[in-house]
């Protein structure tokens, strides 16, 4: 069973945790959904069977990695702020990271040790950021397959 914690219940998680809940039996996964909210984390979850939700502090070193050494993939849905703090964690034991959040230069100098051993650290990829990038990706698409040239870009979020 692969084990994939989500870190973070708030306004931005429900649908994802929605899909994977939805998609758990089939893939053989366990979804683990940790916030300083528990109740809000086991509301998400709908009780489904593969899954538990868990009081998580990002501060608290010891829980922090329990719960990432034990995870197969780590999905981050907290504050840009905690980003850095969770990826150094992931790569420290070898798991996988997708993140919301913007990529800063932190993590750009992690991308090194990852690789090393052999993780995903992938960011950027919610709802802005992620689906301006897929738009913005799609419109490029659509107009080179036009036989147009884009020859410089600018994307503005607000």
């Amino acid at each position: 069973m692969k084990n994939i914690l989500i870190l973070g219940a708030g306004k931005s998680s429900p649908y994802l945790i929605s899909y994977l809940i939805t998609h758990a039996n089939e893939n053989n996964w366990f979804i683990t959904v940790g916030d300083l909210d528990k109740e809000l984390a086991q509301s998400r979850l709908n009780n489904h069977p593969n899954s538990e939700a868990i009081y998580f502090d990002i501060n608290d070193a010891e829980l922090r990695n329990k719960y990432i050494e034990k995870s197969d993939i780590v999905i981050n849905i907290l504050a840009p702020r905690f980003q850095h703090i969770i990826a150094l964690t992931c790569v420290q034991y070898g798991k996988h990271m997708i993140s919301v959040s913007y990529q800063d230069k932190r993590i750009i100098e992690l991308e090194r040790d990852a690789r090393k051993k052999g993780i995903l650290i992938l960011t950027e990829i919610g709802l802005d950021p992620g689906i301006d990038h897929m738009s913005a990706a799609a419109l490029v698409n659509r107009i080179r397959g036009n036989g147009g040239v884009v020859r410089n870009f600018q994307s503005y979020g607000g």
